[in-house]
C-alpha cells in the first residue's frame, strides 16, 4: 500500500479534468460573472499562483471541494444547491476555505485513500488521520474566514452546511448556535467525560464547533 500511496502523492489525481468535464459543467467567466470574481478576489487575497478552474455539479446536499492540482491547474468544485443557496458573502467563505486545502497542503496527506485502503489501516491510525482530517477543517476555515471578512456570513454559511435550511421558517440565531456547543459538552459531562464513539473518526468537525473555534 506504501507504494500505491507513494505513485498518487508522485503523479497526482491523473484524469481529474478529464472526470470533471464529464460529470458536471465548467463554469465559465460568460456562465457565471459573479462567482468567478468571487474567485479571482479570494485567490488575490490568499496568493494562490496557480490557474483556477470552476465546475458545478448536480447535488441536493450542499458541498464544496478543491482537487489536487493536475497539470499546474487547481479545481474547484460546487454542487448546485449550494450555488443556489448561499448569498455572496457565504459563497466567499465556502471559495476561501477550499482554497485553504490546497495554501495549507492538506492534499499532500490522501486522507480518503488511506481511510478506505485496501487492506485498512489499523484503528489507532484510522483514529489519529480521522483528528488531522478535523483540524485541517479548521484551518481551511481560516483562509475562508479572511476571504470574506465577516464573521456572520462565516456562521451563516457553517449553519447552512450543518442543517441544510435557507428558508425564512427557521432564522440563523448565531449565539443560540453556539450554544449548542456548550450543550454538547454537558452531554459529554454526564457521560463521564467521554464523547460518543461515533464521533471519533468523523472528518469534518461540528459546525457549531467550527465556528466558535
Amino acid at each position: 500500500m506504501n507504494k500505491q500511496i507513494a505513485r498518487q502523492e508522485r503523479e497526482g489525481p491523473l484524469g481529474t479534468r478529464r472526470r470533471l468535464l464529464a460529470t458536471s459543467v465548467k463554469l465559465s467567466e460568460s456562465m457565471a460573472p459573479d462567482l468567478t470574481r468571487i474567485a479571482k478576489e479570494c485567490i488575490a487575497k490568499l496568493g494562490v499562483d496557480l490557474p483556477t478552474e470552476l465546475y458545478a455539479y448536480n447535488s441536493p446536499q450542499f458541498n464544496a471541494a478543491c482537487v489536487k492540482p493536475e497539470e499546474g491547474k487547481l479545481f474547484i468544485m460546487f454542487s448546485s444547491s449550494l450555488l443556489d443557496a448561499f448569498d455572496e458573502a457565504e459563497l466567499r467563505f465556502v471559495m476561501g476555505h477550499e482554497l485553504g486545502h490546497f495554501i495549507f497542503g492538506h492534499h499532500d496527506l490522501p486522507i480518503g485513500y488511506l481511510l478506505r485502503g485496501n487492506p485498512p489501516v489499523g484503528p489507532q491510525l484510522a483514529l489519529g488521520l480521522s483528528s488531522w482530517s478535523r483540524y485541517a477543517e479548521f484551518s481551511a476555515d481560516r483562509a475562508g474566514a479572511i476571504c470574506v471578512n465577516d464573521f456572520e456570513a462565516v456562521s451563516r454559511a457553517l449553519f447552512k452546511l450543518a442543517s441544510g435550511v435557507t428558508s425564512s421558517v427557521v432564522r440563523f440565531n448565531l449565539d443560540d448556535f453556539l450554544q449548542q456547543v456548550d450543550e454538547m459538552q454537558i452531554e459529554d459531562n454526564d457521560s463521564r467525560g467521554q464523547s460518543a464513539p461515533q464521533d471519533w473518526f468523523m472528518t469534518h468537525p461540528f459546525s457549531p464547533l467550527r465556528v466558535k473555534a
